[in-house]
């Protein structure tokens, strides 16, 4: 269940569970001033990123894996990267 936080127009911040489909709240839980939900940055675990896996050659990390030379992770990538210039229209 996602944590949203709140700011109230008096400066307090607070933090509310609540489901996805639930309405925001309305209210201050410190003193009942009109509150609204917050913009919050995200926190990624470390060592998020970009994974790309080749599930043809068995399902490894393309762009980490250290096994493969640079000439063959090209080799790899340079279809996709094609067709994906073809599809935005680059």
């Amino acid at each position: 269940m996602p944590i949203y936080e709140y700011r109230c127009e008096n400066g307090h911040l607070f933090e509310a569970y609540q489901h996805i489909i639930d309405p925001p709240l309305e209210k201050c839980k410190e003193c009942e001033a009109s509150a609204k939900r917050c913009i919050s940055r995200v926190n990624l675990p470390r060592g998020a990123g970009v994974y790309f896996f080749d599930r043809e050659h068995g399902n490894r990390d393309i762009l980490h894996d250290p096994t493969l030379s640079d000439s063959e992770r090209s080799s790899i990538l340079s279809p996709v990267l094609n067709d994906l210039q073809k599809n935005r229209g680059g």
